[in-house]
């Protein structure tokens, strides 16, 4: 996975984690704020996963960009339900995603 491999993934990751902090910043809701970075680390474990399911599959890649533009797109809008979709959407796409690179992984070994 060639982003890995030259160092860029730590700089991917905290990308990641910043933009998702301030998707919950954006709630205005403290208490979500708080209670996402008490799981900062588990955050940044499952961020390290997803990024590197990315960079060894383009299509994961594309489809997580889309994903938070799509959001940024509707918090940048005050469109709160379309942020509540996409938020949902890419939620429930990223399980899939992990679930998918945990059964290439466990047909690998």
């Amino acid at each position: 996975d060639p982003l890995w491999s030259r160092g860029l993934g730590d700089v991917y990751k905290r990308q990641d984690l910043a933009f998702h902090r301030s998707v919950v910043a954006a709630t205005g809701n403290q208490h979500f704020l708080e209670t996402i970075d008490f799981l900062h680390q588990l955050l940044q474990q499952a961020i390290a996963v997803t990024r590197r399911n990315e960079a060894r599959n383009a299509y994961y890649m594309q489809q997580v960009d889309h994903e938070h533009h799509a959001l940024l797109e509707a918090i940048a809008a005050g469109d709160s339900e379309a942020a509540r979709q996409a938020a949902s959407t890419h939620l429930c796409n990223a399980e899939t995603r992990l679930r998918e690179a945990r059964s290439e992984a466990d047909g690998a070994g």
